[in-house]
Order: structure tokens, then sequence, then C-alpha cells
């Protein structure tokens, strides 16, 4: 946790349960599931024969929360269209949540609740280009 501009507090105690790129890909997959009603999100890498129709990557830049108990997530993604050769769409999402209270269950909840607002970012940027697409 950042507690001053150039200090940074690692907590002795708390821990994420399994590495957090992993835990990250396992709910982005499953909430894009939901949101986009289909049983075919898969993540990388995929096997040959399960090209995706849209490819999504996603650069995160900061997951963290400060002293203030506020969650930041900032991450830079992109949606390609694999079936066309069209430009991908590019997109940043800087996406901050105050916690509830100071404490690490809080400031987890925060972070919980950029990671969802960044799956909806993504879901309707996948529907919108679906709609066009068919256009």
């Amino acid at each position: 946790m950042w507690v001053a501009q150039n200090r940074f507090d690692l907590s002795e105690n708390d821990r994420w349960a399994e590495p957090l790129d992993e835990n990250l890909t396992h709910v982005l997959a499953q909430n894009l599931s939901v949101l986009l009603g289909s049983d075919r999100i898969i993540a990388y890498p995929w096997r040959i024969d399960q090209k995706p129709h849209y490819r999504v990557e996603i650069q995160v830049l900061r997951f963290e929360s400060n002293s203030a108990g506020e969650a930041q997530l900032t991450a830079r993604w992109t949606v390609i269209d694999e079936t066309r050769k069209e430009a991908p769409y590019l997109k940043e999402s800087r996406l901050t949540r105050p916690a509830k209270e100071k404490s690490t269950d809080a400031s987890v909840a925060a972070l919980s609740e950029t990671v969802a607002n960044l799956i909806r970012d993504i879901a309707k940027t996948v529907i919108a280009i679906d709609r066009h697409r068919e256009t």
C-alpha cells in the first residue's frame, strides 16, 4: 500500500490466495462469460482449433490501494476482432473506488469493484463491436 508519494509498505500478514495474474485471468473470463451470455470464453493459451472471434489483451499498469483507502486500477486494453482485419479497439481505463473503511477486507472489496467495472467496460466494447459487425 502506498503510504506516501515515495513510500510503499508491504503487509506482513495479508497475501493473495493465488497468484494475482491467474486470479485476474480467471475472474475476467468468468465475468465476461456472464456479461456476454457465452460459455465460449477461453483464456490464453487456447488450443489451435479454438481460435476466438474476439481477442482481449489487457496490460495492468496499476492495481493497488493507497493510504486513504482508495483502490486504483489503471489498465490499457485492446479488443481485436480476429475474423475481420480491422484496426483493434484500444482503450485505457483509470478506475478508482473508495474503501468503505480502513481495513484489508474493505480495500480488497474496493479493488474487486474496480475489476468488475473494467470487465463491464470490456463487455460493452465487445457488444458494440459485435453490433457494428452485423450491420
